[in-house]
């Protein structure tokens, strides 16, 4: 969920959604630690949530129609 409104507030877009049950073989919760990608391969972010949201829209909005059409839609 925070993925999603920080989505929708980097956007000005509203992202329709369910809250449903898991399917079989979904996690109950994802996290992640940057400090090993950090530590080992001296691989950082450049850009923050906010800019990474952004920056997918972008893409996708500008690239959608071969995306549909690779798609088969």
């Amino acid at each position: 969920m925070e993925l999603v409104k920080a989505f929708e507030e980097a956007n000005d877009i509203r992202v329709p959604y369910k809250i449903v049950e898991r399917r079989h073989g979904d996690i109950a919760e994802c996290f992640a630690d940057v400090t090993k990608a950090k530590r080992e391969l001296g691989w950082a972010t450049k850009r923050d949530i906010k800019s990474m949201c952004q920056d997918s829209w972008r893409f996708a909005n500008r690239y959608k129609d071969k995306v549909a059409l690779r798609n088969g839609n």
